[in-house]
């Protein structure tokens, strides 16, 4: 099993009226080794799979078509999936973490993963990948810059 999800944030003077959110990557291909580490993510797979609220899931927070106009921006207005089709990372094992480049909307950065028997999670800044933060409402209502992406992959160790 293997599973891939991002955290966004919201923040701003309407943020209160926003969610944060619990998105869910539907299409990820791994392939592991001894000490590599290289997957592949669909950009435009990611699904939102709740809204969060003080740190919990709220499954009924938005409706099916809440859900399906935030999965068309980030597809379309943030990731630019049409031109970037594919969210790629490439490390090598050591220890306990992964050091690699990952490559999103088509820009590379170095990204050093922890790895505890193929899980964990990391912050990312949107801003190093090129990616302007969404903003709505004239700024009123925007996300902040980090993201948090967690992952567990089943490992046969």
């Amino acid at each position: 099993m293997t599973e891939l999800l991002v955290f966004t944030f919201k923040e701003g003077l309407l943020s209160r009226v926003a969610h944060d959110l619990k998105l869910a990557a539907m299409q990820v291909r791994i392939l592991l080794d001894a000490d590599r580490v290289e997957v592949w993510v669909a950009a435009d797979s990611l699904r939102v799979r709740c809204a969060m609220k003080n740190g919990r899931e709220d499954h009924r927070a938005l409706s099916a078509s809440n859900r399906r106009e935030i999965e068309t921006i980030i597809c379309e207005q943030i990731l630019h999936a049409h031109r970037h089709p594919t969210i790629h990372y490439s490390g090598v094992i050591r220890g306990d973490s992964v050091v690699g480049m990952l490559t999103l909307c088509g820009v590379s950065q170095s990204v050093v993963l922890p790895w505890r028997s193929g899980h964990g999670e990391i912050t990312l800044d949107q801003r190093l990948f090129g990616i302007t933060p969404y903003r709505a409402m004239m700024g009123a209502l925007k996300l902040k810059p980090e993201l948090k992406v967690a992952w567990r992959v089943q490992t046969s160790a």
